[in-house]
Order: C-alpha cells, then sequence, then structure tokens
C-alpha cells in the first residue's frame, strides 16, 4: 500500500513558505498551506499544482496566533 505523507505549511503563501511547499508537492506529499490571506492561499494553491503537476494541495485561512480561530477546528 502507498502511504501519502501530508505535510502543513505555515505562511503557505510567502516566498519560504511558498518555496518549502512546492519542495514538498514535487516529492509526492499532500500539502496544507496556511495563511490569513485566503486568495493569496488560493494563488499559492494553484500555482504550486501548476508548477509541480501535485493536485494533492489545500489550504485553509486562520490566524494562528489567534486561538479562537484555532479553536474552530477542534469543535
Amino acid at each position: 500500500m502507498n502511504e501519502i505523507k501530508t505535510s502543513i505549511v505555515t505562511g503557505g503563501y510567502g516566498s519560504i513558505g511558498k518555496s518549502i511547499a512546492e519542495g514538498l508537492a514535487k516529492k509526492g506529499y499532500k500539502v496544507v498551506i496556511v495563511g490569513r490571506n485566503k486568495s493569496k492561499l488560493q494563488e499559492a494553491a494553484k500555482d504550486i499544482v501548476k508548477k509541480t503537476g501535485n493536485e494533492n494541495i489545500d489550504y485553509f485561512a486562520v490566524d494562528l496566533s489567534r486561538k479562537k480561530e484555532i479553536d474552530i477546528y477542534y469543535l
């Protein structure tokens, strides 16, 4: 059985975060990018798919410095 590894990259639309996400996507990882700006995340996700051919890219717009935003995902 082939197991797909998943990675979460914070700051996924910034230059460093996006580069890390692209590298992981090229290696076959499912990548979840996280950041505060939904439209920038959407564009970054599209660009990563286009550059890598890996369609297992997802994103979540959340401010990780705000506990109330994080708590939503644990309910």
